[in-house]
């Protein structure tokens, strides 16, 4: 029964690999208490794997964001962050924040989300094969 305990929990180190962060990330987790954790021999602190499994779930991903009850961004209105532009332009993002801070690009902002127009980006830019973009952006 003992051994079964002790597989539920892993390092800080592995628990970092497992979120692909870092430890020191993960040590502010545990002193949030978004991780359950444990003291092993007063010395290495152990994270519990169920714990990690929770927060994977529950964790906030920005493709799911919600705007007045809808979401914020979808490809299929043609609705794009920051991150999917950068992806579908293949620049930085921190290219597309410049080209937004100039002018250079419209942009909608929705509560504290920047959302660019795909009908725009093709004006813009001259982009023309639709469903190649759907690909590249997923």
């Amino acid at each position: 029964m003992q051994e079964n305990r002790e597989k539920d929990w892993v390092s800080v180190e592995k628990t970092a690999t497992i979120l692909r962060s870092t430890p020191e990330n993960v040590y502010g987790l545990l002193k949030r208490g978004r991780l359950s954790w444990r003291k092993k021999d007063g010395i290495t602190t152990q994270v519990s794997l169920p714990s990690i499994d929770s927060y994977l779930q529950n964790k906030f991903s920005r493709e799911d964001a919600l705007f007045n009850g809808e979401k914020i961004f979808d490809i299929d209105k043609g609705q794009l962050n920051v991150l999917m532009v950068a992806k579908l332009l293949k620049v930085m993002p921190q290219r597309v924040y410049y080209m937004l801070r100039r002018g250079d690009m419209p942009f909608e902002k929705k509560g504290q989300y920047i959302v660019i127009h795909l009908c725009e980006l093709e004006k813009r830019f001259k982009i023309k094969n639709r469903t190649l973009l759907d690909s590249k952006i997923s």
